[in-house]
């Protein structure tokens, strides 16, 4: 996964890219550490190419961003969080191993390690959007299904088709709010 597609994810949700004062900025960016925030978070995120990369991220990483956890305002203390994209493969037992510490290890910040665009997911406050789906439209299948059912006279009719279609047409589709149906109207039961 490229940090491209969490900068395209944040801006989704609001969140803008946060350019620091110089003295923390310059760090960051020799670091290729780009900060973003939104009202309540600051996110810094790192896309790493390498297993080697990432097993360094004490050294360098690390320190740079606690050190600009002091420089941030107060408000985003306790809401810090550090991405770390990873692009390579990381499926080997060594590199598992890494990301389970990382993501466990919160102090200064609450990491998360994203190896693909599922992993976004798993971040409760950021979703990846997307185009929604047609809605359920009850009426327009209701419509469908009752106009393909064919008619069988030799069947027996559990339901008064005509009350059926006329509390639909004429009472349920002019006041859907106040509609309500008398289910012994449309039901041909036979009282015992």
């Amino acid at each position: 996964m490229k940090a491209e597609k969490i900068s395209e994810v944040l801006k989704d949700n609001n969140f803008v890219y946060k350019k620091m004062n110089n003295e923390i900025q310059y760090p960051l960016e020799q670091l290729n550490i780009d900060s973003w925030s939104d009202d309540t978070r600051m996110i810094f995120i790192k896309e790493y190419r390498t297993k080697n990369s990432l097993s360094r991220w004490t050294d360098d990483d690390y320190v740079q961003i606690s050190i600009a956890s002091h420089f941030i305002d107060n408000k985003f203390q306790n809401n810090l969080y550090f991405f770390m994209v990873l692009d390579f493969n990381s499926d080997d037992v060594e590199t598992r191993l890494a990301i389970n510490k990382i993501e466990k290890n919160d102090e200064i910040c609450k990491k998360y390690i994203l190896k693909s665009e599922e992993d976004i997911n798993k971040i409760p406050f950021i979703r990846i959007k997307t185009v929604d789906a047609e809605k359920f439209d009850y009426d327009k299948i209701f419509k469908e299904e009752i106009l393909k059912t064919p008619f069988d006279p030799e069947t027996p009719d559990l339901v008064d088709s005509n009350t059926l279609l006329t509390s639909y047409f004429q009472e349920y589709l002019t006041d859907k709010k106040n509609y309500s149906v008398d289910i012994n109207k449309i039901l041909k039961i036979e009282e015992v």
